[in-house]
């Protein structure tokens, strides 16, 4: 009968400790998310994003002016045609980079990758608003053989 009284005790202390080691997984879980939440905020504060709000080009006061479009034209890959374009949307940020590059119009081969390289490196003066530099959304375009 002493055996029949130790099984109901041994259960209720494996039920107790896994319902403690879920506790304690949980609790992990909900720390690595808030973790994950700060370092990404660290960033875009590194990056000089935070609170960075983006204009369109009839929001501002005085457009972005690239300094220089000409020095940075793609290369044409081999896997295409003579006359093709891509169409980028990208912000211009306020600090002088170039970023959140997104392909809207496909030229269907690799010079979509070079486009991409290409537009991170223009140089460009900030749009003006209010009389403070902000950072501006831009179609940019891309054509050979025109």
């Amino acid at each position: 009968m002493a055996r029949g009284v130790a099984r109901p005790r041994q259960l209720h202390r494996w039920i107790t400790f896994n319902m403690k080691l879920m506790r304690l997984r949980n609790q992990f879980v909900v720390m690595l998310v808030a973790s994950l939440c700060l370092c990404t905020m660290s960033i875009s504060r590194l990056n000089g994003q935070s609170d960075d709000e983006v204009y369109t080009g009839d929001q501002v006061d005085v457009k972005a002016r690239i300094k220089n479009k000409l020095e940075n034209t793609p290369q044409q890959p081999s896997d295409c045609p003579k006359k093709m374009q891509v169409t980028l949307r990208i912000v211009l940020r306020k600090s002088g980079s170039v970023t959140d590059v997104t392909v809207i119009k496909s030229s269907g081969c690799g010079y979509d990758e070079e486009a991409v390289k290409a537009v991170q490196k223009l140089k460009f003066d900030p749009a003006i608003k209010a009389g403070k530099p902000v950072s501006q959304y831009l179609t940019f375009e891309y054509r050979v053989g025109d």
